[in-house]
């Protein structure tokens, strides 16, 4: 919790280390808030002596649909309770058509206000697809800097140096950019012990 790293069974953490299955960097709580940065809502640590309780909010959740939908309703409502109203009464004057109309004219404001709701998520949700689109960009030219300037580095060390230049990812998350996206740039070379990553200009 406070940024120190401890093993319960350190040999269990240096074997599951070597064989991928873990990072071993203690960098999970500095990357489950960096996630949450660019979010209202953020994950909540509480420390319990023996153990401690990570919080992390659905972001997923959208709340103001819920409110919009909550407004509908109630809406619903009041125009139900208004046309018994119209039922009941034996006498319907001009005064209560007048009332009608602008109840009317109320509910297109509401509806106008629910469109408009509806727009700005959606603009919302652009921007935040361009926020994830730089961080990757952001992700693929530190790591071609990075091998451009240790030629023949491995992907943990990879990892170490990202996480000196303050960007946060997964071992796997650099091995699918280096697999995927960057497959043109930079070569692997050498045995799966000793090889690393060059780029490819340097290579040629």
């Amino acid at each position: 919790m406070a940024g120190i790293q401890t093993y319960r069974n350190p040999k269990l953490v240096r074997i599951l280390d070597k064989l991928k299955f873990i990072e071993n960097y203690g960098t999970g709580i500095l990357r489950t808030k960096q996630e949450y940065k660019m979010y209202k809502m953020h994950p909540e640590f509480q420390d319990k002596g023996n153990f401690f309780v990570v919080k992390l909010p659905n972001l997923n959740y959208n709340f103001s649909v819920d409110q919009s939908s909550d407004e509908i309703k109630s809406s619903d409502e009041i125009n139900g309770d208004k046309s018994d109203e119209i039922k009941s009464s034996d006498e319907i004057n001009e005064d209560k058509i007048d009332e009608i109309k602008s109840s009317d004219e109320i509910n297109g404001d509401k509806i106008d206000e629910i469109k408009s709701s509806d727009e700005i998520n959606e603009d919302k949700s652009d921007e935040i697809n361009e926020d994830k689109s730089d961080e990757i960009t952001i992700l693929r030219k530190a790591i071609l800097l990075i091998i451009k300037k240790h030629p023949g580095i491995k992907v943990n060390e990879i990892l170490e140096q990202l996480v000196c230049m303050n960007i946060y990812t997964s071992i796997t998350t650099i091995q699918n950019q280096l697999r995927r996206k960057l497959s043109k740039y930079v070569v692997y070379k050498g045995s799966r012990k000793t090889g690393g990553y060059y780029y490819k200009k340097d290579v040629n």
